[in-house]
């Protein structure tokens, strides 16, 4: 959570999810972020907001999703775990903010290509945002190990030397397919 933390407080975007206290104890945070009231996991939007399927507001989602995977490569960070329960949406409008940067890893400026080595904590950690990380592998070991449908094949496999930034953008084409066909 220190390294999740780290990397919200230097993104500051519109269709990122914001940090706006953080209290600490012995062994457990509390993360709270500001999100609209209202506003729903987009797994949930599909089956919920009746005018969601209509082109115009999946395209303002992908819209802000890609624009919010810009800006972290753009920052040197890979989100790495890009998925519908990661993506909350405005039901009024379909606008979309990121958030479940716990797999988020730093990319070489140079290769683009995550860097292996991983920030890790000893804390139990709670948040109130409204997310759950598509990750269900929350060893601290140094993997990227996914089991899910939306990881590319180089996340989804562990294979450390090519998991890259669009590694995002694959997950993200994803999710649009999963979209544009439920």
């Amino acid at each position: 959570l220190h390294q999740e933390i780290g990397i919200l407080h230097g993104l500051r975007h519109d269709c990122i999810a914001r940090i706006i206290h953080v209290e600490r104890y012995p062994r457990i945070m509390h993360v709270f972020y500001d999100i609209d009231v209202g506003m729903i996991k987009l797994q949930d939007a599909i089956v919920k907001v009746p005018h969601y399927k209509d082109i115009f507001y999946i395209a303002r989602t992908f819209r802000c999703i890609m624009s919010a995977i810009i800006f972290c490569h753009d920052k040197r960070y890979a989100h790495l775990d890009i998925c519908p329960s990661n993506i909350l949406i405005r039901p009024q409008n379909c606008s979309a903010i990121l958030t479940g940067f716990e797999s988020c890893r730093p990319l070489d400026p140079n290769t683009m290509k995550v860097q292996k080595k991983r920030i890790e904590d000893n804390y139990n950690t709670t948040s109130n945002n409204n997310s759950s990380s598509c990750n269900s592998n929350n060893n601290k070991e140094n993997t990227f190990s996914r089991k899910n449908n939306w990881s590319a094949p180089e996340v989804f496999f562990n294979v450390q030397g090519d998991i890259c930034a669009s590694s995002d953008v694959f997950s993200a084409a994803m999710v649009l397919l999963d979209i544009l066909y439920k």
